[in-house]
């Protein structure tokens, strides 16, 4: 009788969590159409592009972004089984990190009684059907887990026997989460390239003028 009780309040927990994030993603959708009318002057857009300066500082923002993405690939390439830690602890319960007050419904991560680490889900890993399982599972129960100490992953849960998350699964869902953004990191840092040299180009043209003009003064 408890245990229902326990996994109805677990369950309406759930629920309540992914009701906020709707609430919050609609909130969010509504300032952003909102904003679009606004006349921003810090913000940049296809009209700022003329500016070569303005072109050349968004070039540089692109780049970076597109290098981090570029060099975070390595963080989750060529895990094996015999990379991972075997971890066997008491679950306690599955929690969302919160962002500025706002709960991330995309970042989940596990709390343990018997051991002194949370371990974190993948976002690719922890679809509604892993996520709801395991918020819904009563505090106690055994588990047993691969963990890649580098990034604190679990790529592999067992409750009780029971499989819920496979390695291989696990690590092909992360590969592919993580060529897509290998790909956008690339695609940001030719956009980036192309800018920076359109800016340098641009700005060489605008000197030569401006030199022509004083000495035709």
């Amino acid at each position: 009788m408890l245990g229902g009780h326990f996994c109805a309040q677990k369950k309406v927990k759930y629920t309540q969590i992914r009701m906020q994030n709707k609430i919050r993603d609609t909130v969010r959708i509504s300032l952003i159409k909102n904003m679009e009318d606004v006349n921003m002057s810090f913000s940049f857009g296809l009209r700022d592009l003329v500016d070569p300066r303005k072109r050349l500082i968004m070039a540089v923002l692109l780049m970076a972004l597109g290098l981090f993405c570029w060099i975070g690939k390595d963080w989750y390439q060529g895990v094996d089984r015999s990379d991972c830690l075997v971890v066997e602890a008491t679950f306690d319960d599955c929690k969302y990190r919160s962002i500025d007050g706002a709960i991330d419904s995309n970042s989940i991560y596990l709390t343990f009684k018997d051991y002194s680490h949370n371990i974190d889900l993948h976002s690719s890993c922890a679809d509604d059907n892993l996520t709801q399982r395991l918020m819904e599972l009563k505090s106690g129960t055994k588990m047993k887990l691969l963990v890649y100490e580098k990034t604190n992953l679990a790529y592999e849960i067992k409750v009780n026997g029971d499989t819920w998350l496979d390695f291989n699964d696990a690590r092909d869902y992360i590969r592919k989460n993580n060529d897509l953004i290998t790909i956008v990191g690339c695609i940001m840092l030719g956009i980036g390239a192309i800018l920076v040299v359109s800016s340098i180009v641009s700005l060489a043209i605008g000197r030569h003028n401006e030199t022509e003009y004083n000495l035709g003064e």
